[in-house]
């Protein structure tokens, strides 16, 4: 067998590749079976063969991968010697060895190779156009043989085989870092052989990116769990918050996110979005208002995320992910809706339909229908004890002290058979208040003033929060409104001094939300409106403060909206109305003919229990 010298270097100084190629250090390199083969034994058949001619006679002269694959598919297609070459390149470069495989490429083969070939070509490790000095070279078989002893037959199969030669040409190299696995001579399309096993193939494809939307709902204010839910008044606003938190490594697609109703999964609000990142969060809110619901009920929410899992490529179906509700970790809330009675008064009625006069005159009319009306919310009265009054209809109040009591509503009216009472005239102090002939001062925004002083104020006056020590009342040709308690000086020098204190206003009294104390006198030839500036039918917790009254409330109309605060669990009073002797002691500037009957006018026997 033949020994070459091994030529260490590159035509032009180019990278040396003999060494690369074969791995070995040393010059002399004896011939190594190729693929399996030994020299000039047949790639297919395993035929000796002492001559072989080029593989592709015209070479192979292309400058890309597009060139290079086009080429030997075209080759591969046309039969003859240009598809033994074609199958001889594809199989070695596989990594074949001879004999192992049958002279034909697959199609599943044919993909493979061409996804090596590009694989390495998109690495950059493919050189279309390198001298390259080689030592082991390589012929296509069947073009006809000298006969010599070593090859006495001269079969020429129709086959490729490996042999030992030497010698620099351009060629195409496929090197990977560390290894050339593969040669192809460009003159004449000979492989120049390979120590490596072929192309390796491209690594697979990292997995499909997955997405994994996990829904949370949450509430503001903060719910609870199930077990230990937070309790919340009638009327409360919450905020229901749907969340979805992407956890996967890709998008989600395009979706929505669903917000049920309480203690259940039928949707009350639908969100579309518009898909959510790797790692990133969306959020979408709506509002919910505490129903009127019996007490002790508990409301948990929950919802759902759409689509919750699946490849981000879309190729399986898409899962939603739901909060099954009543979902044990909230946010869950207990309703709050004691029955107690809103509105009790001590040492005085509520009274409505009755007139208002001065002197012998007294504008009551038995056919205008003045009412009480039951109280707004099911199954929730009021209580009174004398004096409440209006002359006109009394709302938002219940009857009975008993919460079965609400649909009881009492009138002066003819017509219906919703019963009668007297009417009753009480005294128009806007009048005399006009009359007044004591000491009189503008009110700056104090109560402060000498005893018996009646302080005066037209158009819209604000009562700031106050502590009387006098007896004083307030006229007001216009609304007042009350922003803080009013109380008393709790230790007068005397009993002359016995602070006393009234509120006349032509329009209308408004007391703030926040005020829970008055003591003193109030008259409206309005309304009187106890939690002013609230719709207790969409905000009822704003008018949670219970008020007191110690005193007198007398107008045209009473607007009764204190709601009770969170959780009292028992009986109480949203407004409680306390008569005090003070009227009659100490009586404000203007209000003395409310303790006194009316002249000419016997059914107004002045405040005090009723006698009929």
């Amino acid at each position: 067998m033949k020994r070459k010298r091994l030529i260490g270097g590159l035509v032009t100084g180019l990278l040396v590749l003999g060494a690369l190629f074969f791995g070995f250090k040393d010059t002399v390199l004896a011939y190594t079976n190729q693929f399996g083969r030994a020299e000039r034994r047949g790639y297919f058949f395993d035929v000796l063969d002492c001559q072989g001619s080029r593989i592709y006679n015209q070479g192979i002269w292309v400058n890309n991968v597009n060139e290079f694959v086009g080429f030997i598919k075209d080759k591969l297609d046309n039969g003859g010697k240009d598809t033994t070459g074609a199958e001889f390149i594809i199989l070695t470069m596989l990594g074949f060895n001879g004999g192992t495989h049958g002279k034909f490429v697959s199609p599943a083969e044919l993909a493979d190779w061409e996804a090596r070939v590009r694989y390495y070509d998109s690495q950059g490790w493919v050189n279309y156009n390198q001298v390259v000095s080689y030592n082991i070279n390589s012929a296509y078989q069947g073009s006809g043989s000298i006969p010599s002893p070593a090859c006495p037959n001269n079969p020429n199969p129709d086959d490729a085989m490996f042999f030992d030669d030497s010698g620099s040409k351009p060629s195409i190299v496929f090197a990977r870092p560390g290894t050339v696995p593969y040669i192809i001579k460009k003159d004449c399309g000979n492989t120049l052989g390979g120590n490596s096993g072929g192309l390796q193939p491209p690594p697979p494809p990292p997995p499909p990116a997955v997405y994994n939307n996990v829904p949370l709902v949450f509430g503001t204010p903060p719910g609870g769990p199930r077990a230990n839910p937070v309790q919340v008044n009638v009327g409360t606003p919450l905020t229901l918050n749907i969340s979805a938190r992407n956890t996967g490594t890709g998008s989600s697609p395009a979706g929505r996110l669903i917000g049920y109703e309480p203690n259940s999964t039928n949707p009350r609000v639908t969100f579309p979005h518009g898909g959510i990142p790797a790692g990133s969060t969306i959020v979408r809110s709506y509002p919910y208002l505490v129903p009127d619901l019996p007490d002790g009920t508990v409301l948990c929410f929950g919802g759902e995320v759409s689509p919750g899992r699946g490849l981000s490529d879309g190729s399986p179906p898409a899962v939603p992910v739901h909060v099954y509700n009543p979902d044990p970790n909230g946010p869950c809330y207990k309703v709050s809706n004691p029955r107690y009675p809103f509105v009790t008064t001590s040492g005085g009625d509520v009274h409505a339909g009755g007139g208002i006069g001065y002197g012998i005159n007294c504008d009551a009319n038995p056919a205008s229908p003045k009412r009480i009306r039951g109280q707004f919310k099911s199954g929730d009265g009021s209580k009174a004890q004398y004096v409440v009054s209006a002359g006109g209809n009394i709302n938002q109040f219940g009857s009975r002290d008993t919460p079965t009591g609400t649909g009881l509503t009492f009138s002066n009216s003819l017509p219906g058979n919703l019963g009668r009472y007297g009417t009753v005239c009480r005294p128009d102090l806007i009048t005399a208040a006009e009359r007044y002939t004591g000491p009189t001062a503008g009110y700056s925004g104090s109560l402060s003033a000498a005893p018996g002083t009646l302080l005066t104020a037209s158009g819209s006056t604000t009562v700031p929060a106050s502590v009387v020590g006098n007896r004083v009342t307030l006229f007001v040709r216009g609304d007042v409104t009350i922003t803080g308690p009013i109380t008393y000086n709790p230790a007068p020098a005397s009993r002359d001094a016995q602070p006393s204190f009234g509120i006349i206003a032509t329009g209308n009294i408004f007391i703030a939300p926040s005020v829970q104390r008055l003591d003193g006198f109030y008259y409206a030839g309005g309304a009187i409106d106890t939690c002013a500036g609230v719709n207790i039918t969409t905000n009822a917790s704003a008018c949670g403060a219970q008020l007191t009254v110690r005193g007198l409330m007398m107008a045209n109309q009473f607007k009764f909206k204190r709601t009770g605060p969170v959780g009292t669990g028992g009986p109480f009073a949203s407004e409680v109305i306390n008569f005090t002797g003070l009227l009659y002691v100490a009586t404000p500037p203007a209000f003395s003919d409310v303790i006194t009957p009316m002249a000419g006018y016997p059914g107004y026997q002045s405040e005090k229990p009723p006698v009929y």
